[in-house]
């Protein structure tokens, strides 16, 4: 009888998939606040307001810092966190010299020429593409490619070049939406294109378009907010404050793609053609000698016409976003693409969150200034905790 009961119990839960209300957020979700800083006994071994914290929880719980560590140990530490290279045995004599004479200069001076190395990129671009689910291989059945590995470069770009984090943000998300947007723009929306595309011969376009959508709605959720909102594809979600009408309101942002989910095309539009910086060289070169050929009034505009045309047409497509006409966004049953409810919505962020910024547009690019305003909660602690993983193994908390 009781096994009966945890059955007719599940298949409820499994059917209806309401929880309990919540009653109050969870910490996660209220708005940042300067704490004050923890009372330390070491007061001189703080040398940000960060290591405060560190050395007070360290403290309580009885710990203390381990000294200073030696430099072959540290140089690879830097190296290994920064480029994910180790040092050559002439860096890590020539920073033992520096540091004989002054360590903490030459420490610093170490870590401005790693932040300056095109390996900086390079290291830190692997953990974003792994966020981006990047791959060159996009068709589920077809073994085919498409030249994604521009939009790596994009990033591998933007992290050694520094770009603050809310263009990096913005740009990726709605890069083509910018006024006079430029070809790095629009590139960068790249992230969102980074979708399995499923060509399988008797798959159902419309299928593959919500699919797609629901792909793109749940990256930038988990990936900007940590967030597990797939979950609200079907129902309220259990445990987090959001709602299935939050899904559909996030959804409705990417909805308006003019991609129809159908074809086993691994560059389906939109698309852009995008050379290399070796390719967009020898254009600008190949220019400036028409420009003097016809300076000089000679006839010889010709082959460097034609070679500049060879070249553009062999520029790789790369899938980026665009918007085509407006769709009406309604809450799927059960999450099912075929089955829309009575029930619709516009594009809009969870309640639980801080509010839409006035005046912004109802577009992605309106989500991606939401996400990075300084009042959004979850973008900085998500953020945060992220790089602060990738140096030590685990997160803030």
């Amino acid at each position: 009888m009781q096994r009966w009961l945890f059955i007719l119990a599940l298949v409820v839960t499994l059917a209806f998939g309401h929880a309990a209300p919540v009653t109050e957020l969870p910490w996660s979700f209220k708005p940042l606040s300067e704490q004050a800083l923890p009372k330390i006994k070491r007061a001189d071994w703080p040398q940000s307001r960060l290591d405060h914290f560190i050395l007070g929880r360290m403290e309580a719980k009885g710990l203390q810092p381990a000294e200073a560590t030696e430099d072959r140990v540290l140089l690879r530490r830097l190296y290994f966190d920064l480029i994910g290279l180790p040092p050559t045995t002439e860096q890590l004599a020539a920073f033992r010299k520096r540091a004989i004479v002054n360590r903490k200069s030459a420490i610093e001076n170490e870590i401005n020429s790693l932040l300056a190395s095109p390996h900086y990129g390079e290291r830190w671009a692997r953990h974003w593409l792994d966020l981006a689910r990047y791959t060159d291989k996009t068709a589920k059945w077809l073994n085919s490619t498409a030249a994604a590995w521009r939009y790596r470069d994009w990033v591998v770009r933007a992290f050694n070049a520094n770009k603050p984090y809310s263009d990096f943000t913005v740009e990726q998300i709605a890069g083509d939406l910018l006024p006079n947007a430029t070809e790095e723009q629009v590139l960068a929306t790249g992230f969102n294109r980074n979708h399995m595309i499923n060509g399988e011969g008797g798959r159902i376009a419309a299928e593959n378009r919500v699919e797609y959508v629901f792909d793109q709605t749940e990256t930038v959720g988990t990936v900007w907010m940590g967030l597990t909102f797939t979950c609200c594809r079907c129902h309220d979600h259990k445990f987090d404050p959001l709602t299935q009408r939050d899904y559909y309101g996030l959804f409705s942002f990417f909805n308006n793609t003019p991609v129809n989910g159908g074809g086993g095309d691994p560059a389906t539009a939109p698309n852009i053609s995008v050379g290399s910086p070796g390719q967009k060289k020898e254009i600008a070169d190949l220019e400036k000698k028409i420009l003097a050929l016809r300076k000089e009034q000679e006839t010889g505009r010709a082959a460097a016409k034609k070679r500049i045309t060879a070249i553009r047409k062999s520029f790789p497509k790369v899938m980026v976003m665009r918007d085509g006409k407006p769709r009406q966004t309604k809450v799927l049953t059960r999450g099912v693409y075929n089955q829309p409810s009575d029930v619709a919505v516009t594009s809009n962020t969870p309640e639980s969150l801080p509010a839409f910024p006035e005046g912004a547009p109802k577009n992605r690019l309106g989500l991606a200034v939401w996400l990075v305003d300084e009042q959004h909660q979850l973008t900085a602690r998500v953020t945060v905790n992220r790089i602060w993983q990738q140096f030590f193994g685990t997160g803030l908390g």
